[in-house]
């Protein structure tokens, strides 16, 4: 299968003591993030950060303007198709007190963990590591602190990996006499969704603190965790291990990586330490390029080992082909189910067929974006238990990626029916948006074939299996004034999954033949793939007809996959029950009639959706149903004159060099740190970038929750001509002008 995750760590964030950024501490700029990705392959950062920077006060509320430097750092790495771990760089303090402590208690620990997981809750891009090696505890007592913390995260409904450390500065060579390994033997979490960091340096003392090194110590080092690992079906991460620009140095590690890859079943990747802006030229493990761009010579020996990234679209992804089967080995699934069977292909390998009770996968290397599609055709002639398919990257149907089930009578919890074969016998098509299920790297293509009882006999057969980017040709980013109305939704169009799936049981979703309504029935929750920036002027319109009344029925318009967490709720049409997250103020009246219903959606939820979300909510018998139908979001143009600016779900540009003159203050809506630029170039005729300083012709000031975007409009620099060209809402904390600048936020 091979080692997934091939990246860098990337400091800045975490360095010196205090808390002013470019004087205390630095932090990477777009331009890392677009190198490592995009000219050295790697598809994982490790970006440290520090508790103190981001929570000033225990329990305390997240410092914004910290956030925003994480933000903007996990916005760039998915611009570029890396996951990223955020990595607390505390060594187990915050300030100078111990982690269990009187002064610091494990609950103020897992607060942190809490607040900063709701920030990025369902990203399965971004990664967090609990501690950066932790060193003054005994190993029993940080297993039993890092054990209550997941717990708590686990129950706070954050279900992204954690990477986990031990103490001892979580040495990998010295992972069983430090007690590490009999201290975690018994660790669970609730999800499976977990590894443990450590680290390994080739010096005497493992230390990483001189570039001397032994030769052939790497292996030796690592094989009593891998070992250990194996027996307990634990996963392991080498968050750090440093390279030298010295040839036996890089022979050295790349003996390490090599043993790695052949031990990719314990271990699923490594990031190499010594990335970052503010290293000087003579750190040793100082890996940034040289000033002329090229690659410094400790990476140039590393080229082979870094996966090839696949977000700037390649030639594959962006003119697809179908999966031919026969060119690759298919190997057992989740190997304690696949039992026996068959698998057969024909046409050329673009046609396979599975039968029996068998589970097999194929090796299949894929950057998963939003804009990719899984076509196929498929059909089975004789009906088994549960038949289906899954993007996996670790080999177990239990975390990552829900399987896609197509057919079988049984049903299980990890197993997504949305998309129903008719069970005819014949050909029928899929198309399916992958990112419903899972993004970023994945490794393998497995195939379900389940049929333990009976005659076990069941087959599934697919055909010209593709998988590629749909994606819409954009001739300009730049976003103009006055966003028009929207026409009503295709809802058929619109990609389909379970939403909450906890709650879903069972019936469906049809659509009619102009895609414009849909029914729900049963005891169903289901989502439709739909990104949207809502705004205070954002308005919803539908019409809704029931034919019999469930529990709760109702829409919501969603961005997490739960019903319970975050500040959007759905909107309860009727029902004989009521539940606290749902909006109980609208009322339908007209049973058995359509009801038309508008709605004022920036009054409730502001932000950017990803999905609209149906339920039919009916535990009792399952009769209840729903039916919509025109669903539009639009902005309401009548309550504002000209200059409103909507963002989209792409990388914006708004051209504020385009309104028409001084002393309007435009509003710019659904801003997103780290994707979107904000351009006033025309607006600044006298600044020179290489005299002036941009906070002398540029002003960001905070307002409520808004940021104000002021231009000295003389051009004379002397702070008393400011005058507001416009309002960006829902954002704050985007004060520090001359970051802004050098990140190519603003475009001067």
């Amino acid at each position: 299968m091979g080692i997934q995750y091939k990246g860098i760590n990337l400091s800045g964030l975490e360095l010196g003591s205090g808390t002013t950024l470019w004087q205390d501490y630095t932090r990477p700029g777009q331009d890392d993030f677009s190198y490592w990705t995009n000219q050295v392959g790697a598809n994982i950062i490790r970006l440290p950060f520090t508790w103190d920077r981001l929570q000033y006060e225990l329990n305390g509320e997240l410092e914004q303007s910290y956030l925003n430097l994480i933000k903007q750092s996990v916005a760039w790495a998915e611009e570029n198709g890396s996951t990223i771990i955020l990595d607390l760089h505390n060594f187990g303090f915050y300030n100078d007190a111990t982690i269990g402590s009187h002064d610091l208690p494990i609950t103020a620990f897992s607060d942190l963990w809490k607040k900063l997981g709701q920030e990025f809750q369902g990203n399965d891009n971004v990664w967090f590591n609990l501690m950066n090696e932790p060193y003054t505890f005994e190993a029993k007592e940080w297993a039993d602190i890092s054990q209550e913390v997941v717990n708590n995260i686990r129950d706070a409904g954050i279900d992204n990996k954690i990477l986990l450390s031990g103490t001892a500065w979580s040495g990998a060579q010295s992972w069983e006499y430090s007690g590490n390994a009999d201290a975690y033997k018994d660790f669970v979490d609730p999800l499976n969704n977990f590894a443990f960091d450590v680290h390994q340096y080739i010096d005497e003392w493992s230390t990483g603190n001189n570039e001397t090194f032994h030769e052939n110590v790497g292996i030796p080092r690592l094989e009593k965790i891998t070992d250990w690992a194996n027996d307990h079906d634990f996963k392991l991460f080498l968050g750090e291990i440093g390279i030298t620009d010295q040839a036996d140095y890089q022979q050295e590690v790349i003996k390490i990586l090599d043993y790695m890859e052949t031990h990719s079943e314990v271990w699923l990747g490594w990031t190499l330490w010594g990335a970052g802006p503010w290293w000087p030229n003579d750190y040793h493990f100082n890996i940034n390029p040289q000033q002329d761009g090229q690659h410094d010579a400790a990476i140039d020996a590393m080229m082979d080992y870094f996966i090839i990234n696949l977000n700037n679209l390649d030639e594959t992804q962006l003119s697809p082909a179908p999966v031919i089967f026969d060119e690759t080995a298919f190997t057992s699934y989740n190997y304690e189910q696949d039992v026996s069977g068959v698998v057969s292909t024909k046409n050329d390998g673009i046609e396979v067929t599975l039968s029996g009770n068998i589970w097999k996968k194929m090796a299949f290397e894929y950057v998963v974006t939003t804009d990719t599609i899984i076509s196929f055709e498929y059909k089975s002639t004789i009906q088994a238990e549960l038949q289906g398919f899954v993007l996996e990257t670790d080999n177990n149907y239990k975390t990552g990626s829900n399987v896609i089930q197509l057919y079988g009578y049984d049903t299980t919890g990890y197993f997504d029916r949305t998309h129903n074969y008719s069970g005819t016998g014949g050909w029928q098509t899929f198309n399916i948006r992958a990112s419903d299920y899972i993004t970023g790297n994945v490794n393998a293509l497995a195939f379900i074939n389940d049929h333990d009882g009976g005659a076990r006999n069941g087959n599934s057969t697919y055909r010209n299996f593709t998988i590629y980017e749909d994606v819409p040709v954009i001739d300009d980013n730049t976003i103009l004034i006055n966003t028009p109305m929207k026409d009503m939704i295709n809802l058929s169009n619109l990609s389909q999954s379970v939403y909450d799936y906890g709650q879903h049981q069972n019936g469906g979703l049809s659509f009619n033949s102009e895609g414009d309504a849909l029914t729900i029935s049963g005891n169903t929750w289901q989502k439709l793939g739909y990104t949207y920036n809502v705004t205070e002027h954002t308005m919803v319109k539908f019409s809704f007809r029931s034919d019999d009344m469930g529990e709760i029925q109702g829409i919501g318009f969603e961005n997490d996959n739960r019903h319970s967490t975050g500040p959007e709720k759905s909107f309860q049409l009727t029902g004989s029950q009521t539940n606290p997250h749902f909006y109980n103020d609208l009322s339908y009246t007209e049973f058995g009639n359509w009801q038309t219903f508008t709605i004022r959606l920036g009054d409730y939820q502001l932000g950017k959706i990803t999905h609209l979300a149906f339920v039919n909510d009916d535990d009792a018998d399952s009769s209840g149903i729903s039916h919509y139908r025109d669903i539009t979001l639009y902005e309401d143009d009548g309550l504002y004159v000209e200059g409103v600016y909507i963002g989209t779900d792409s990388n914006d540009v708004f051209d504020i060099d385009a309104l028409p003159g001084y002393g309007n203050a435009y509003e710019i809506n659904g801003f997103e740190i780290g994707k979107d630029k904000i351009d006033v170039s025309d607006l600044l005729e006298s600044y020179d970038p290489l005299t002036d300083v941009i906070s002398d012709f540029l002003r960001i000031t905070n307002e409520g929750v808004n940021s104000l975007v002021e231009i000295d409009a003389d051009g004379q620099a002397n702070g008393s001509n400011f005058t507001q060209v416009a309002t960006i809402t829902n954002i704050t904390n985007l004060t520090d002008e001359l970051a802004l600048e050098a990140s190519g936020t603003i475009i001067a």
